[in-house]
């Protein structure tokens, strides 16, 4: 005999034998979001506070604390003057501009920085981190410059680099006894500039208060959502 039963079949769909739908299941995906949408407006006052009140002053901060360096410039002249006006040799041009990159990868190096950095009594690194030789094109010169956090240590290094790269030059021409009249010469065109400040971008101070802004206002929008639509808890009988 079939026993009797209070169940009712289950179709192949899921669905009871009686035409009823089981119960839908909410995932938390679907509640984290229904509980973010919930009466947002007073979370949102809240977050765009706060997210001011925190970026603001380290946008602010960060901005007054930009500090200063300062740039001075000293000009150098590679010049042959006897042999270009002799030669009609464009070659001799070429050869020119050459030694200007020669001279100004040697000013990064201890050979020419070495000495620059023992007249100053400052670490070879210190100079060859602040100073630079720039090599403009359709010339023959070389832009000597000095970066530094005071204007006077920016002079001095621009003009002790450009010391530095002549005296190299001498040095080099005596050591390979190149005769007087085929060498070339180096001199300062443009003696040491007066140093010149200038501080850092805004840019980073600017994003820096921008991010912290978004951070705290999405964190407090979500923790303000989440606290107030939170559900009681409810104590059994």
């Amino acid at each position: 005999m079939l026993e009797h039963t209070s169940e009712l079949p289950v179709t192949e769909d899921g669905t009871a034998g009686n035409g009823s739908m089981p119960a839908h299941h909410e995932s938390w995906q679907d509640e984290l979001w229904r509980r973010l949408r919930k009466r947002p407006a007073r979370a949102l006052v809240a977050a765009l506070a706060l997210g001011v009140l925190a970026g603001l002053p380290v946008g602010a901060y960060a901005a007054h604390a930009r500090t200063t360096t300062y740039t001075s410039q000293t000009v150098l002249l590679l010049d042959d003057p006897l042999g270009i006006a002799t030669s009609g040799d464009p070659g001799l041009l070429a050869k020119l501009d050459d030694l200007r990159y020669k001279y100004s990868t040697l000013a990064s190096t201890y050979a020419v920085a070495g000495p620059v950095a023992n007249s100053l009594h400052v670490p070879v690194w210190t100079v060859i981190s602040s100073t630079s030789v720039g090599v403009p094109p359709t010339s023959l010169l070389m832009d000597v410059t000095g970066t530094a956090a005071t204007p006077g240590f920016a002079e001095e290094l621009s003009g002790a680099m450009a010391q530095g790269i002549a005296n190299y030059i001498q040095n080099e021409n005596s050591a390979n006894n190149i005769p007087a009249a085929d060498r070339f010469s180096v001199s300062t065109v443009t003696p040491t500039a007066p140093a010149v400040g200038s501080k850092a971008s805004l840019t980073e101070p600017f994003a820096a208060g921008v991010v912290l802004f978004v951070v705290v206002a999405l964190v407090v929008f979500v923790a303000f959502q989440l606290l107030a639509t939170a559900e009681p808890v409810r104590r059994r009988p």
